[in-house]
């Protein structure tokens, strides 16, 4: 056998499908569990840089994607040349993964264990990945990591104040995307009441406030949108020129100049704000 299904489900995957990012994180790390396996089928140990032909005979290719819960076929590329004498060590690789029972202490080695787990551990919490077969695809479901020190994944849905720049906006789905000045962005969505909005505030920069779940790191991951505008980009350089040409600036009013003691009183000093904020 030398072909491996694996198989992405969860709530967020039917509705929105997974990120590139997600996916090739994914595969990327069965591909390091095969590179592993290999090794020690060849009794190498883990340490430098890869062979040659541990990278050929661990080298996942893509045949296949199906509709549905995201589902990929992989197969790796038998030896080749001087390499016929190394047995197929990728194809005994994947035998070993698909016979796995999907605990730590098997006839895997830890290694390779520590790897699969750590695959579910970077996909949101909502996302369950298995391995598998065309005829069993949910041969083996990849748990995560279980480390005693680490919190339980926060399920109660928290009240959201969010800024950040409208893209990806899907009316059919009623999924958006919120990206951040960080470079990453939030999953939003929204009920069929604010279609018109999402569709008017597109690519600009908004407030959304609404319910959202977090992630371990105090992350926003999703966030159902309750109510967005748009509003001025806070990190925006202050245009000194547009406001000193404005037809009716603010300025300061003598009248109105809160004045206090000398030394300042920390107290007075909050109150004098206030009562500029009041003005």
């Amino acid at each position: 056998m030398n072909q491996l299904r694996v198989t992405f489900e969860g709530p967020s995957i039917r509705e929105e499908g997974v990120s590139i990012d997600d996916f090739a994180s994914a595969t990327k790390g069965i591909q390091s569990a095969v590179r592993l396996m290999v090794e020690h089928l060849g009794n190498r140990p883990p340490r430098g840089r890869p062979p040659q032909w541990v990278n050929e005979q661990s080298s996942l290719r893509l045949m296949s994607v199906h509709p549905g819960s995201i589902v990929a076929d992989f197969t790796v590329g038998r030896p080749s040349g001087d390499q016929q004498y190394l047995r197929g060590y990728g194809e005994q690789a994947l035998q070993a993964l698909l016979s796995w029972d999907g605990s730590a202490d098997s006839t895997l080695p830890k290694r390779v264990t520590d790897k699969l787990y750590q695959i579910s551990s970077n996909l949101p919490s909502d996302v369950s990945i298995w391995m598998g077969t065309d005829t069993t695809p949910r041969r083996v479901k990849i748990e995560r990591t279980k480390r005693a020190t680490k919190p339980a994944p926060r399920s109660e849905e928290s009240l959201a104040l969010l800024h950040g720049w409208l893209k990806e906006v899907n009316w059919d789905r009623r999924t958006a995307q919120l990206h951040t000045s960080g470079g990453g962005y939030i999953k939003l969505r929204f009920d069929d009441a604010l279609s018109q909005n999402m569709r008017r505030l597109a690519t600009q920069y908004v407030e959304v406030s609404g319910n959202g779940s977090f992630n371990h790191d105090d992350q926003w991951t999703s966030v159902l949108v309750e109510h967005i505008t748009d509003t001025e980009n806070w990190e925006k350089p202050s245009d000194i020129e547009a406001h000193i040409e404005a037809p009716n600036p603010r300025i300061f009013h003598s009248s109105r100049i809160v004045r206090i003691s000398d030394p300042i009183d920390v107290d007075e000093f909050i109150r004098s704000i206030r009562d500029g904020r009041e003005d």
